[in-house]
């Protein structure tokens, strides 16, 4: 069974209320230990190994959990100097990820393969 939101789907939206709400603590507190942790464990051991280097979905993993080390750790290297570049970098990051769900979807059912 396919869930519709993984760890670092969370993570995206935990970065949209840190960059919204830098005051708030619990959003950093998560982001510094799950959501860092998951990310460079992702970019460090990747599932896509059975795939081409190139797949989409290779890509996708890549690229966004690229993005969410690099606003965690711009966060916590930036502090609070940085907000107005946090807030874009969370808002890229919600777009991009929607973008390539989207996108996606539209190749896996063009695809033509049936749920299980």
């Amino acid at each position: 069974k396919e869930y519709p939101l993984h760890v670092c789907s969370f993570a995206e939206y935990t970065i949209l209320i840190d960059a919204l709400w830098p005051d708030i603590r619990l959003p950093r507190q998560l982001l510094a230990f799950p959501f860092l942790s998951s990310s460079v464990i992702a970019l460090l051991v990747p599932t896509v190994t059975a795939y081409p280097p190139l797949n989409f979905y290779a890509i996708h993993q890549f690229v966004m959990h690229g993005m969410i080390t690099a606003y965690i750790v711009a966060r916590y290297a930036g502090g609070n100097g940085g907000l107005p570049y946090l807030l874009g970098l969370a808002v890229l990051i919600i777009i991009v990820f929607h973008l390539m769900y989207a996108l996606y979807a539209a190749l896996d059912k063009r695809s033509g393969k049936k749920k299980r």
